[in-house]
């Protein structure tokens, strides 16, 4: 089955791209602390994930202007 080109391709973000996001936005409120009280986490779990310590949950992404979404995409062979 040949992909249809015609479907619209999403971005697609890797974990290091949200990672620099939310360290973005972190700066922009003036500490992780007080990003995350304005966006309903906790600090530490903004400090978990900036380290690479925990996946981002949904809320976060949500206050970055993200959604998760599964992508698939073709391998170089079939594997039998």
């Amino acid at each position: 089955m040949v992909a249809d080109d015609s479907l619209e391709r999403p971005v697609v973000l890797g974990d290091e791209a949200i990672v620099r996001m939310l360290l973005a936005e972190c700066r922009a409120a003036g500490t992780q602390a007080k990003w995350a009280s304005a966006n309903g986490v906790s600090p530490q779990y903004v400090s978990d994930v900036l380290r690479g310590h925990r996946v981002p949950g949904d809320r976060l992404l949500r206050r970055l202007g993200l959604r998760r979404e599964i992508t698939y995409v073709p391998v170089d062979e079939v594997v039998s």
